[in-house]
């Protein structure tokens, strides 16, 4: 095999044993998710599922700017909403954009967010809508599938591997 100096090195997923992992709450994370190279593939998976299903795409202000490059060279067309300072999402910039079918993007900034508060307090103020959880710096605290359609993680963000990310959803 060649070697490659840089970020571009790949793994056999095979040797991440999917297995159901228990965490605080009492709910388990699901025993297969789907798997890529890089967090932004699984998040541009679960959205265009979800635009295809007609959702308009709601992403915070402050993110990765690849997450937003792959969403504009795949033509997902989206839309962005404002957090507070605690980097939880601003409710009045959501409803500014909010349509009948919505996907809100929550990022788990840093793993300083309580997704699970955050999920029911969006759950609560936009009940049709379809929240997509980036757990990207928080790859082991996947937030409850009840709450979120989808999650997904980067796990070369924390871990020392090359490349992988994982995608969540309660119709995987």
């Amino acid at each position: 095999p060649e070697l490659y100096i840089g970020g571009e090195f790949s793994i056999d997923p095979a040797t991440l044993q999917p297995q159901t992992r228990a965490v605080p709450g009492g709910w388990a994370i699901p025993a297969k998710p789907i798997r890529f190279s890089v967090g932004r593939f699984a998040m541009l998976a679960a959205l265009d599922l979800l635009v295809k299903e007609g959702a308009r795409v709601l992403l915070p202000d402050y993110l990765c700017e690849a997450q937003v490059a792959i969403l504009k060279k795949y033509g997902v067309e989206f839309q962005f909403y404002r957090l507070k300072e605690d980097l939880t999402p601003d409710f009045e910039s959501l409803r500014k954009w909010q349509k009948d079918h919505t996907a809100i993007v929550v990022i788990n900034y840093f793993g300083l967010i309580d997704m699970e508060k955050v999920g029911q307090s969006l759950r609560h103020g936009f009940p049709k809508a379809d929240l997509v959880a980036d757990c990207a710096q928080e790859p082991f605290n996947i937030p409850p599938l009840d709450l979120y359609r989808f999650a997904y993680t980067s796990l070369r963000k924390v871990l020392p591997v090359p490349d992988g990310a994982e995608l969540y959803g309660r119709d995987l």
